[in-house]
């Protein structure tokens, strides 16, 4: 299932030809943009935290796990720019220098270790997410608030009371689950704790590259 069709599922509204070529990018871009700052404006220390700057422990290691290809790599790092990513494959690290598969590792006497990375890269900002959850739950409230974009454009042109209440509850629930994300920095909370449910147990997006 494509981007475009979970955010058509959620406002339960197809989006027109036109209104992705005029207001999709943007829209994408927003909700990722308002994501963080709502969760800084929450509390900034668990923003903070999620941050992956130059010269921390962990900087190169996300670098590397971008598209190889350079201007691919430069475009993501650049300010403006969005990347998400979810790796499910279990892509890990070898002791030994050079070697890029368990397989080849462990042929070498290196030890695989598995290095699960879900990150996101906003503005050339690293966000590395602690869990699985904790990216399904952010990805959510990503996806979520683009479809409120969508969803506030259409009842503007074509006004609706049940459209209207939806908006309402979508707007209260983003803000609950945004909350939520942001006050459990180790991400122990469970679907039952959502204003909005999701399986946030499961990989909610394997690879998504958007810019």
């Amino acid at each position: 299932m494509s981007f475009r069709q979970k955010v058509e599922i959620m406002s339960n509204e197809s989006i027109s030809t036109a209104d992705h070529s005029a207001n999709y990018k943007t829209w994408v871009k927003d909700a990722a943009d308002e994501f963080f700052a709502a969760l800084a404006s929450e509390n900034s220390s668990m923003h903070s935290g999620l941050i992956v700057s130059p010269g921390d422990a962990e900087y190169n290691d996300l670098v590397d796990q971008l598209p190889p290809d350079p201007n691919r790599r430069a475009a993501i790092l650049s300010n403006g720019s969005l990347y998400w990513r979810n790796d499910t494959n279990g892509r890990g690290v070898c002791s030994v220098a050079g070697y890029k598969t368990k397989t080849t590792c462990e042929a070498n006497s290196g030890t695989w270790n598995v290095n699960k990375s879900y990150f996101c890269v906003n503005d050339g900002i690293f966000y590395k997410f602690v869990n699985v959850k904790q990216l399904n739950l952010a990805y959510h409230m990503f996806i979520s608030r683009v479809s409120l974009k969508h969803l506030t454009l259409v009842q503007a042109s074509d006004p609706d009371s049940k459209r209207a209440a939806k908006i309402t509850k979508m707007t209260s629930d983003i803000d609950a689950d945004t909350a939520l994300c942001a006050n459990d920095a180790a991400a122990g909370y469970t679907s039952n704790n959502m204003a909005n449910p999701i399986r946030l147990e499961d990989a909610y997006q394997k690879v998504k590259v958007l810019s």
